[in-house]
């Protein structure tokens, strides 16, 4: 009897534990583990640093290598036996036909000479379209309208950054001109002359041509190269 009284005393003490029970409770799966494991995951990734990176617009363009738009510093030229010791360029699309242009070159004991016009492209050749101011005639005739005129006289080539321009003039112009990509230092008087030609290229192609494709469009042909 008393040792039964015992066995049952000591059945209902560890009962009673909380920690037995612990001990011996089974393991209980859940069902959302995976979706708990996945919380935790993104949790990580977004606790990751990130590195913030600027694209430049520049990066996403596409250069067109056989454009001619740009600035170009002389690397050899001539007009007719005089050498040109300096000389600078600048060209900038008006339209996919039509290329803006004025330039500037330098021979010893002449003054700088100023270049302005527009080269126009039909297929793979060059044309320049120049200013023709009208003739006493013409103003008489009630006529006194400047007008653009088609000069073929020239010969434009480009071989990767170099442009060959041979204007067929009285001076015979022969040009070889570079890619200018470090922005040279120029002398004070092309400096000077530079600023000339750029203001009389604006106000006299590059204003009227944006205020009115006519223009630039209605032309007359002058063949003059022959």
């Amino acid at each position: 009897m008393r040792y039964t009284f015992l066995l049952s005393l000591a059945l209902f003490l560890t009962a009673c534990n909380p920690t037995a029970i612990q001990n011996t409770a089974p393991t209980v799966t859940s069902t959302n583990g995976a979706s708990e494991q996945k919380e935790a995951s993104t949790e990580v990734v977004s606790s990751l640093p990130t590195t913030q990176q600027d694209t430049d617009d520049n990066d996403l363009k596409i250069v067109d290598e056989t454009s001619i738009v740009g600035n170009y510093t002389l690397q050899q030229g001539m007009f007719g036996t005089q050498e040109i010791t300096e000389g600078y360029l600048v060209i900038e699309e008006i339209d996919p036909d039509n290329y803006g242009y004025y330039y500037v070159t330098i021979a010893p004991k002449l003054l700088p000479e100023t270049h302005t016009g527009i080269f126009f492209r039909k297929d793979a050749n060059f044309s320049q379209k120049v200013i023709e101011d009208s003739s006493p005639a013409e103003i008489a005739a009630g006529k006194g309208k400047s007008k653009i005129s088609i000069i073929d006289n020239l010969q434009l080539t480009k071989e990767g950054n170099r442009l060959k321009l041979f204007i067929n003039s009285d001076k015979k112009e022969n040009l070889l001109w570079k890619k200018d990509v470090d922005n040279i230092t120029k002398s004070t008087a092309m400096i000077k002359a530079l600023t000339e030609a750029k203001e009389e290229y604006r106000l006299y192609y590059k204003e009227k041509c944006q205020a009115s494709l006519h223009f630039c469009v209605d032309v007359e042909y002058t063949k003059v190269n022959d």
